[in-house]
């Protein structure tokens, strides 16, 4: 592209300033999302122990990772149904109904 040729005038501080803005704009905008979940029964298909902890985790039907209390490997390879208790930094947990 044209771009290619162009000089790259950008400094390596502004760079990572805005980098920085940018992930911080988008841990926000997951913050919110989550945020919707809080109370909200989801469905999620529980893949495997967590690597920390006795609970398992799984996916929900939008990819978000959740930890599950409640379940156990006879789980594993099924889908769950989870009230969404609450929202950590980049997951959620549930307790298994």
């Amino acid at each position: 592209t044209k771009a290619y040729d162009l000089e790259d005038d950008v400094s390596s501080d502004e760079k990572f300033s805005r980098l920085n803005a940018l992930l911080d704009l988008q841990k926000r905008k997951i913050k919110e999302v989550r945020k919707r979940y809080l109370g909200r029964k989801v469905k999620v298909l529980v893949e495997n122990k967590s690597p920390k902890g006795e609970t398992y985790m799984g996916r929900t039907e939008h990819n978000l990772i959740t930890h599950i209390n409640g379940s156990s490997v006879k789980d594993e390879g099924n889908i769950v149904t989870v009230s969404i208790t609450e929202i950590l930094e980049n997951t959620l947990r549930g307790e298994k109904i």
